[in-house]
Formats: structure tokens, sequence, C-alpha cells
């Protein structure tokens, strides 16, 4: 689908974990998401994900299967409670540093992020992006975003190009920094600026 750049404005590109947030979300999602459903009295997914929990804590269930799982179970809890956690989550643990430059964005805004879309799209709702890429499911198989990944998903809508991305992890959000006018690094909270000339 054609793109009309000009008129949609500066594009931000920013990741979640550690950036917008100072935690890693997913544990604290399935942590969530393990109560919910034992409220909920999903108990064979209940237990599902616990064994799943277990078997990966004992090296026993990669991070990408557990994942998957987490993704899919993730679409059984109820909306609103989901929704009630992302608030919550922000609240928490938001950094003013980050938040106050998505706030001040005028263009477009881009949440990418390694968590599943089924939760990250609520964070993305209350930190004000319109647009979310998270790990999921493309063409029957569970694809994770991250590195090149993150940059293929907004290749695939048009932008291989990005005025300003941020993210806590400049190393293994090299590709997507790679794409920036303006590439912002975010370390205890802090913002740390450097641009190109490309």
């Amino acid at each position: 689908m054609p793109r009309d750049s000009a008129a949609a404005g500066p594009v931000l590109a920013c990741d979640l974990d550690g950036t917008v947030v100072s935690i890693n979300t997913f544990p604290h999602f399935v942590r969530f998401l393990l109560a919910r459903l034992v409220v909920q009295r999903r108990l064979g997914s209940a237990v599902r994900l616990a064994t799943c929990l277990v078997l990966r804590k004992l090296a026993r269930l990669d991070h990408l299967t557990f994942k998957r799982v987490v993704d899919e179970l993730g679409r059984h809890a109820d909306e609103e409670r989901v929704r009630a956690w992302a608030r919550g989550v922000v609240d928490r643990w938001v950094q003013p540093d980050v938040m106050r430059l998505i706030d001040e964005w005028e263009g477009e805004r881009y949440l990418t992020t390694a968590a599943p879309e089924t939760y990250a799209r609520f964070l993305a709702e209350h930190l004000g992006f319109a647009n979310v890429h998270g790990s999921r499911w493309e063409d029957a198989a569970y694809v994770e975003n991250v590195g090149m990944q993150k940059v293929h998903r907004l290749a695939a809508v048009g932008l291989d190009h990005v005025d300003t991305a941020v993210t806590d992890d400049p190393v293994l959000d090299g590709p997507l920094l790679a794409i920036a006018t303006r590439a912002v690094t975010v370390a205890n909270g802090r913002l740390s600026v450097r641009t190109s000339s490309a």
C-alpha cells in the first residue's frame, strides 16, 4: 500500500522494554496472565502456562516457544483487565524523559518491540502509539520482532528510513538505529543522541 510520507510527517520508532519503560514487560505479563487465567477459571490454560514456565526455568523449553505459548494464551485474558494491567505498567515504570519525547513528537509513532503483540498493543495504546510492531504469527510461523526483523516490519509499511529511533540496546537494535537520522539511546533513564549525516 503506497504511503504518503509527506502527509504523515516525521517518523519515530521506539523500543519498549528498558526504553519507554524501565522493566522487561514479558515476565510481568506472564505472572499477570497466570493469575488472570485462574480467576477466569481457564484452569487448563493456567496449568499449561505454569508447566511451560517451569520447563522454561529448567531450560527444557526455548524462549521463542515459550513466548509463542504466552502469546496464544494471552488472547484468552479479559481485554479490559489487560488494558488496566498495561496502564499500571506505564504509570509505575515509564521513563519520563522518553515519555516526554514521545508526547512531543509531531508525526507518526511506531512502538517496535520484541514483546508479543497480544499485550504490546495495549501498552502502545496507553503510551500514545497508533502503530505497534511486536512478535507475532506470520504465515503459520511465530516471528520474534528483534534485530533486522524490526527493519523488515517497517519496510513492509513503506518505511526504509525513520527520523528518530530510540532504544536501550544499541547492539540488538543496531539495524533499527542504522536507518534513523537521529539515534537516541537510553541508559538509566537518560537519553544520548547521535545524528547521522546519511
